[in-house]
This record gives C-alpha cells, sequence and structure tokens, in this order.
C-alpha cells in the first residue's frame, strides 16, 4: 500500500513542489512502511492513521504523508532514482521479494533504510524485535473544531532478522 498511495503522492508533489520531509518532520508521529497495515490494502487504507478532516484541514495526514516521504526518501536520499523506483510497478513476486529488490537497488539493507528514513525525518530509532508499534490517531473533532485523538496499536511485519 505504501508503495501504491506514496508514489503518485510523490509524483502529485514534484507537480506543486511539495516537500514532503518538511511535512513528516511537522508531524508529530508518523506511521512507518513496516507496518502491516502499511504493506497491505484494507477498507480504510491510509485513513487508518487519521480521518479525512486532518487532511482537509492540515494538508498533511500522517498515513499519506508517510507514505510519500518514504518514497521522496528512497528515491532522493538512497540513491534508487525515479526510474527504478517507477519500474517496481511491474514487480511480481511475494513481498520480502520486493524489500530485496529495493535493498539491491539501494545498496542497503531494510533495516538501515527504515532507520536513515526516520533518523533524517528526526523521528525515533526503530528497534529490530519491535513487534508492535503504537502511536496517537486522529479519530474526530470536538465541538471546538480541535482534533481528538486515540492511542492506537499496529502490528510490525517480521522483516528483519533480529
Amino acid at each position: 500500500m505504501w508503495y501504491k498511495e506514496g508514489l503518485p503522492q510523490y509524483i502529485q508533489g514534484k507537480k506543486y513542489n511539495v516537500d514532503y520531509f518538511s511535512m513528516a518532520r511537522s508531524l508529530t508521529h508518523i506511521p512507518v512502511f513496516t507496518l502491516k497495515a502499511m504493506n497491505s490494502s484494507t477498507d480504510k487504507f491510509w485513513m487508518e492513521f487519521g480521518i479525512m478532516d486532518q487532511y482537509i484541514v492540515t494538508g498533511n495526514h500522517p498515513g499519506l504523508t508517510a507514505c510519500a516521504s518514504f518514497v521522496q526518501f528512497l528515491i532522493e536520499k538512497e540513491g534508487i532514482g525515479f526510474k527504478n523506483f517507477w519500474d517496481l510497478i511491474y514487480f511480481e513476486g511475494e513481498q520480502l521479494d520486493f524489500y530485496k529488490t529495493i535493498e539491491g537497488l539501494a545498496g542497503n539493507d531494510l533495516y538501515n533504510i527504515l532507520n536513515n528514513y526516520l533518523y533524517y525525518i528526526d523521528k525515533p530509532f526503530f528497534p529490530k524485535e519491535q513487534e508492535v508499534w503504537e502511536m496517537p490517531v486522529a479519530v474526530a473533532r470536538d465541538f471546538r473544531g480541535e482534533f481528538a485523538f486515540e492511542n492506537k496499536k499496529f502490528e510490525v511485519l517480521k522483516l528483519f532478522n533480529a
């Protein structure tokens, strides 16, 4: 999901000169691409990480920003390049093979890529053995128009050899 949502968002951002790194830095919490919910399409898609009002009011939704900023990081900072990243559209195979392809293109392992990304956007380190990611998620707006947040837990994929 992060690939399918992030690539078009990144392309649209290029058209309008959007810096997703700055947007990611301005969020207090951002989902990481290693969450199961960021890797498989669900009925909610990226809305699991906030509400539509959050996007309408701020233009900065944690789910979309996470997808687009990670794509931007892979293309611009890990050196994959747009053409190679675009060609992943044609990838057929297992999820782990997809990530191994990214590792090969970046010349770096997935765990280092993740933590390089988090470091670059000024977010905390991600331990290899982490199984659950918890973060506050906007679930509503109150009568003042303020966002109401609820702590939610998300399962992490087992992608790293601990």
